[in-house]
């Protein structure tokens, strides 16, 4: 975000042309706004537009990305948040926290202050699911758990996707 977009509101941020810099400043906006303002970004999701959200094969790459792996871990967890089990079932959101879980470990940051952080500002359930992820023994988050794999890209960087997805 630049310096003036802390003073977007809701209604600025759906009407940017760049969908992906749309959905980042209301990531931001949702991480660092009041409760009221959560819970208003909750309420209305998905405004009726189309966002663009962080790869999640991508999250722990940090060549050729606008924004810092940390940044769009953040945000792929806050899509969670908002979304707030409207629309995915449990074994999505599973293997979408499990990729996450993983892009956390391979980008060097501790998965279990990440989930923590989104977590403490997302509704009980949504939090309840990331707090029983993160405890869930090793070996039932484990990649394997998963069927995920991981790939090195063409930068030399390592990719988090599902095995079937090679």
């Amino acid at each position: 975000m630049t310096n003036h977009d802390s003073d977007l509101k809701v209604e600025d941020i759906i009407k940017l042309q760049d969908r992906e810099e749309a959905y980042h400043n209301l990531a931001v906006l949702y991480i660092r706004g009041p409760e009221q303002v959560r819970e208003q970004i909750r309420k209305n999701w998905d405004y009726g537009v189309e966002w663009v959200y962080p790869d999640p094969r991508r999250l722990a790459c940090s060549k050729n990305e606008k924004r810092s792996c940390r940044e769009r871990i953040l945000a792929s967890l806050v899509y969670d948040a908002i979304e707030d089990f409207r629309e995915e079932g449990p074994r999505d959101k599973l293997v979408a926290l499990s990729v996450i879980y993983h892009s956390c470990i391979e980008a060097g940051l501790n998965p279990q202050e990440e989930f923590e952080s989104v977590a403490s500002i997302s509704s009980e359930k949504v939090a309840n699911y990331f707090r029983e992820f993160i405890q869930r023994n090793p070996e039932d988050k484990s990649k394997e758990a998963f069927m995920l794999t991981t790939k090195k890209n063409s930068d030399g960087e390592t990719e988090i996707l599902p095995s079937w997805m090679k």
